[in-house]
């Protein structure tokens, strides 16, 4: 274990509230599982996958543009190296267009991608590729913000799905799927959000750590209603032919 993971253990319920929701949904897929194989799609540093046991795998485009730039998207070479210095459990590390992978065929026990679908062109390619090589009978956890709440205001968004537009496309290439409403939105939320974006944020750790404590304290799911709450969640597993 590196010191990042150890610290990283202490303050689990301090990060963020929709990265702490990711996680407890990733344990339990992986767990009793051995040699486990996870694949994070655009997760950048796959904060959520920290001290899981399993290996995780990352894909994402490196930070050319300067969209990707500005909203601090893709990777560098300094974040590959920090990655591969702090985390024990990063296994490969790929620069490539998801919609175009190169990965074979029924490759992973998992996949996760958060918040990466809405940046994508061919979303359909996106969920036909994460299908392909997602072993059978395994699941994939995605997440977005929520269209029937949130307005489309970031440069790098191509759309914002509703409930009922997320599950169509996920059930392009998946017959079991759920899509639910999830990190409802709140001062705790609000303020813990805009505390880890402040880059002055190590002056007010303490505050920001308070707050984010909190919001996963009381944080809740609200199934069936859309308002005051920023993501979507969709779980689907690939059945076996």
């Amino acid at each position: 274990m590196t010191l990042f993971e150890f610290a990283y253990c202490c303050l689990e319920l301090c990060i963020m509230v929709h990265y702490v929701k990711v996680r407890r949904i990733l344990k339990k897929l992986c767990k009793g599982s051995k040699n486990f194989q996870l694949l994070d799609v655009g997760g950048r540093k796959s904060i959520y996958t920290t001290n899981l046991n399993c290996d995780v795998h990352i894909v994402d485009l490196p930070r050319e543009s300067e969209v990707q730039k500005q909203l601090r998207l893709g990777l560098t070479d300094n974040m590959l190296e920090q990655i591969k210095r702090r985390r024990s459990n990063i296994k490969s590390i790929k620069l490539e267009d998801i919609t175009k992978t190169t990965f074979k065929d029924n490759t992973f026990d998992g996949i996760v991608s958060v918040e990466v679908i809405e940046h994508i062109q061919d979303d359909s390619a996106f969920i036909y590729q994460i299908h392909r090589i997602l072993k059978p009978n395994r699941y994939v956890v995605l997440t977005t913000p929520n269209g029937e709440a949130v307005e489309n205001i970031n440069l790098d968004h191509v759309r914002h799905y509703t409930r009922a537009e997320l599950e169509t496309k996920v059930r392009e290439c998946f017959d079991d799927v759920e899509v639910f409403y999830g990190v409802k939105e709140g001062f705790l939320y609000k303020m813990s959000i805009k505390g880890w974006a402040c880059r002055k944020r190590i002056l007010i750790a303490p505050f920001i750590l308070f707050c984010a404590f909190l919001a996963n304290l009381l944080e809740g799911v609200s199934l069936g209603k859309a308002k005051n709450t920023k993501h979507l969640f969709a779980i689907a597993r690939k059945q076996e032919k």
